[in-house]
């Protein structure tokens, strides 16, 4: 506690001594460079940000990134032209700050703390991105990168414990799939069939399956108070609605969590 406390007002300090300048956005997305819909709304979200100090025509906010990508001269100017070939999401134009903006903290040096875990795999896996996360939030020698908002865009709802709890950051989160949902645990109760995530032997076992569903159901706990960390929740679906809704109890109670669908490219389709 003397700890969590020590750190949470090391980084309070530090963003009072920034005074009263653009607040500090920081994005937890390791995998920024990659192409899939988890990224395009990563990126339309920061374009909406851009866009929207551009129309203040005044500087709101910086933007840091924290990825696994390696470093590179390059790197900026690359993976912005990737997002324009890949979502038709162009932020090059210089009206649009992108680069001033825009930074990156490179994590490549502990990517192998997102490895695959064989055994406990949600628990180890969650650990290792509050390992990730504290690395990026306290990264340089000085603190001195510590955000007022951290924005998980990855669904690792136990990076807030790190950001929120011992940093003090407020927390956002967009979730795409829930670590942990109710059809999980009723996969197991039910011992329908083994899965990916259900091995066989557990499933032929009752005494196996008892131990199985009281871990799922201790980490659903932990999953629900971690998630409600979070002051604002955006949710792609109702599906995914229904069950954050279910585990997040707190943020649900608060009306915190709202659905926002993903950004679809239609314009090709259009005559």
């Amino acid at each position: 506690i003397a700890m969590a406390g020590f750190c949470r007002v090391r980084a309070q300090r530090k963003r009072s001594a920034r005074g009263s300048g653009p607040l500090l956005l920081a994005f937890f997305h390791p995998y920024v460079s990659g192409g899939g819909g988890g990224e395009r709304v990563l990126w339309k979200m920061i374009q909406e940000l851009l866009m929207l100090q551009k129309e203040n025509a005044t500087k709101l906010f910086k933007i840091i990134i924290y990825t696994v990508d390696e470093p590179k001269p390059s790197y900026a100017q690359d993976l912005l032209e990737h997002v324009r070939d890949r979502f038709s999401i162009d932020l090059t134009d210089r009206e649009m700050e992108a680069e001033s903006t825009l930074s990156y903290v490179h994590l490549n040096e502990y990517k192998h703390y997102l490895q695959p875990a064989s055994r406990l795999s949600l628990l180890v896996e969650s650990f290792g991105t509050m390992q990730l996360a504290w690395k990026g939030l306290t990264f340089g020698d000085k603190w001195d990168l510590i955000p007022d908002i951290f924005v998980d865009t990855t669904g690792c709802a136990f990076t807030f414990v790190v950001a929120n709890l011992l940093l003090g950051c407020r927390v956002w989160a967009y979730v795409h799939y829930p670590t942990i949902s109710t059809d999980m645990l009723q996969l197991v109760w039910e011992q329908r069939r083994a899965a990916y995530n259900h091995a066989n032997y557990i499933a032929q076992s009752k005494v196996a399956t008892a131990v199985k569903l009281v871990y799922y159901c201790m980490f659903a706990v932990l999953y629900g108070l971690t998630g409600s960390l979070a002051s604002v929740v955006l949710v792609n679906s109702t599906w995914t609605y229904n069950h954050i809704k279910s585990l997040w109890k707190w943020a649900a109670w608060q009306r915190r969590i709202q659905i926002v669908y993903p950004p679809c490219q239609v314009s090709q389709f259009q005559h």
